[in-house]
């Protein structure tokens, strides 16, 4: 063997030992090292604190204090404008007052003619009741009559004189009704029902009654008198309309 190969074998067997070592050491150092990295330790988040709310402070209205009292108008007369539509009859019914008080305060009597804008004098005022005090139940009431005095035909004439009624509401008895002149006649309305829109005739002389024509039985015509009101009240006496005899 000459001496170059025997180089060439040695400097082999130096680069295989060489790779052998480091392979060696690197298998050992790998050995050395954890099989995994540890896992870092979570930061707990801060929670974060409710800002505390305040405590409302309980607070109550004096209990010393007395309830407010209202005292109703004590009632006493009073003076009334006189607006359209208006009658004795019906202020005595609305204010609650009899007829025979409002006329005896106002001297006036039952023909007397009210103008609009004339002041008349109310005895006793309708004064409400007092709102401190229990509520009454309500009394079931039924609707006021409509009925009014559209004409006197034929006045002064005994034959074709007669009054006539126009039922502007519901249906209504007239039984118990009565009609006067101001000056003592008085007719009193027999069982006689008038429908809602109806009309009713009642003459002055004799005739045999109908559901539509009533008959006086005068001997002389009640209406001939201009200037003369005839007087409709219902059963109770409340005045429900009039007319002036033209």
């Amino acid at each position: 063997m000459d001496w170059r190969r025997l180089a060439v074998f040695i400097a082999i067997n130096i680069v295989v030992s060489v790779a052998a070592t480091l392979i060696t050491l690197s298998i050992w150092e790998s050995s050395r090292q954890p099989a995994s990295a540890p896992l870092a330790t979570p930061i707990a988040e801060a929670q974060s604190t409710p800002a505390p709310q305040a405590t409302p402070i309980a607070t109550s209205l004096p209990t010393d204090v007395p309830a407010p009292t209202f005292t109703p108008t004590p009632p006493g007369p009073f003076l009334y404008t006189i607006q359209p539509g208006d009658t004795l009859g019906s202020l005595a019914l609305e204010f609650d007052v009899a007829l025979e008080e409002l006329l005896a305060a106002n001297g006036l009597t039952e023909d007397a003619i009210l103008s609009v804008g004339q002041q008349i004098t109310i005895p006793v005022p309708g004064v409400p009741e007092d709102a401190s005090s229990p509520a009454a139940t309500p009394e079931a009431t039924s609707a006021p009559a409509l009925v009014v005095i559209r004409e006197i035909e034929a006045s002064g004439s005994l034959e074709g004189e007669a009054v006539i009624f126009t039922n502007l509401g519901d249906m209504i008895n007239l039984t118990g009704w009565t009609l006067s002149n101001g000056s003592g006649k008085r007719y009193t309305f027999p069982t006689v029902t008038l429908f809602a829109g109806a009309e009713l005739k009642l003459h002055t002389r004799t005739g045999a009654n109908t559901p539509s024509n009533l008959y006086w039985e005068q001997s002389e015509a009640v209406w001939g008198k201009p200037g003369t009101i005839a007087y409709l009240r219902d059963a109770s006496g409340v005045l429900v309309a009039q007319y002036r005899v033209p």
